[in-house]
């Protein structure tokens, strides 16, 4: 799978800025990881999720899908913040416009802003490794 990231702008979780796309994917190689609190395969991923950030020159992006703001604030305060950002997908257009078809759904973009690699289901430590390979293969493009 290869093609442009969606342009979307949205609102981010933490403060009220709003998230532009097309500034944000053009430097480093970006995860982006649809969650909600809701979804209890979220949440048995979420400890992957905070091994892939500490990866250097990568940054997660989270997206949270059809939540409640309050509720995901809480919930990353309890499981640890392993996003650079959090932006909210309140309606679930952003996950339509990527393909989205059920959370959570992990994505790979790389530095030029092309989605590289989808994977649909929770990560797992077979997934981890997988998408640690494949980030290691784009970075030797």
């Amino acid at each position: 799978m290869i093609k442009k990231t969606p342009e979307f702008k949205a609102t981010r979780l933490f403060n009220d800025n709003t998230f532009v796309s097309k500034n944000e994917f053009k430097k480093d190689i970006t995860l982006v990881n649809f969650f909600a609190t809701w979804c209890g395969p979220c949440r048995d991923e979420h400890a992957y999720i905070k091994k892939l950030s500490q990866k250097e020159g990568i940054k997660v992006l989270g997206i949270n899908y059809k939540d409640d703001p309050i509720k995901t604030k809480n919930w990353l305060k309890e499981l640890g913040n392993p996003y650079y950002k959090v932006i909210l997908d309140n309606k679930g257009n952003i996950g339509i416009d990527w393909g989205v078809y059920g959370i959570p759904e992990t994505f790979i973009v790389n530095s030029e802003g092309f989605i590289k690699y989808k994977f649909v289901g929770p990560v797992t430590k077979k997934k981890f490794n997988l998408i640690t390979d494949k980030i290691k293969e784009i970075e030797n493009q």
